[in-house]
């Protein structure tokens, strides 16, 4: 038997109307009753005026002030790039403590040497070892003012600067040459006639070949290499490309 309970309120107990049970039942049922109010739109949510901007919430609000003032804010410093080719190199040098303690001994500026003038190519010699394999014990010498020579069985770590203009003539080492552009560009040309243009970032295997450097452009061009002696190429008919270099 259905039964409606009565409801108390303090007061005389009364019996819900059927109107009042129809409508609780038709909330419940996600209805709405033919006497219900129906909005004509979407419902208005009513959030608060941050910032004279009506309509957008606080929240929402405060992150678009904070993106307007992180955009407003100077962008970070930029990343120093190469020096400036007509600069004296910076060259770290690490070695072992007497416990074998990995340690810094050297932390220095290298001069460039200018053995054709001051309108020729520079160079600066970082390191020369007289054999390979290296011993690692051996202290790092100062090369200051020397030409870039690979000692037979050795290997030799230099920089060289080239003037807009100038150029290195032709010549062979004996020498295998590990070499990177680091700044201004340059033409590699061979005594076959071949020639390309290397820009920063180009890297050379120079097989003990006859070569010139060649700046044509409007900076100067500073080269990383890496030399490590070669033996002499000997051809069919028993000729021995020996060494052609320039002279101080």
């Amino acid at each position: 038997m259905n039964s409606i309970k009565t409801v108390f309120t303090g007061r005389k107990s009364r019996t819900p109307s059927p109107d009042t049970t129809t409508r609780t039942a038709n909330r419940r049922a996600g209805s709405h009753s033919p006497n219900h109010h129906q909005h004509d739109g979407p419902r208005q949510q009513n959030f608060h005026t941050v910032g004279g901007s009506p309509g957008c919430p606080r929240k929402v609000a405060q992150q678009a002030q904070a993106a307007a003032a992180t955009a407003a804010a100077p962008p970070p410093a930029p990343v120093s790039a190469h020096p400036a080719a007509t600069s004296d190199p910076r060259v770290v040098i690490t070695t072992h403590a007497r416990d074998y303690t990995s340690v810094f001994a050297a932390d220095k500026t290298v001069p460039l040497f200018h053995p054709f003038g001051p309108q020729g190519s520079s160079f600066a010699v970082f390191d020369v070892r007289g054999n390979v394999p290296v011993n690692n014990r051996d202290p790092t010498l100062d090369f200051a003012n020397t030409l870039p020579r690979c000692p037979p069985g050795g290997v030799n770590f230099c920089i060289t600067n080239i003037n807009p203009g100038g150029a290195a003539p032709m010549h062979r080492t004996l020498s295998t040459d590990y070499c990177v552009v680091l700044s201004g560009e340059i033409v590699l040309k061979l005594d076959g006639g071949e020639e390309t243009l290397l820009r920063p970032g180009d890297y050379v295997v120079n097989g003990g070949v006859n070569h010139s450097w060649i700046n044509k452009g409007t900076e100067v061009c500073r080269i990383a290499c890496v030399m490590v002696s070669a033996e002499k190429i000997v051809l069919a008919d028993g000729t021995e490309l020996g060494e052609t270099v320039f002279k101080k």
